[in-house]
């Protein structure tokens, strides 16, 4: 999980790419879904799940904290 200051909207933070010209890009699931998609295309094309450019999700003027979870 992902949040900051200036960006108050959560998100689910999955995965991590480098796409071209060094472009990085997360993998951001919206952790407000609820309900029971019929595939990940639903999901998709509903915006809730995918991958995002960096500049565009993160709003550098403001931090951010992460969520971890630990495995015990």
């Amino acid at each position: 999980m992902v949040g900051g200051d200036a960006d108050a909207q959560s998100k689910a933070l999955l995965g991590v790419c480098e796409g071209p010209a060094t472009e990085a890009y997360v993998l951001i699931l919206d952790p407000h879904y609820w309900g029971t998609p019929k595939n990940s295309s639903e999901l998709q094309a509903a915006g809730w799940v995918g991958w995002r450019k960096v500049s565009s999700v993160f709003d550098s003027s403001s931090f951010y904290n992460l969520c971890l979870t630990r495995r015990t």
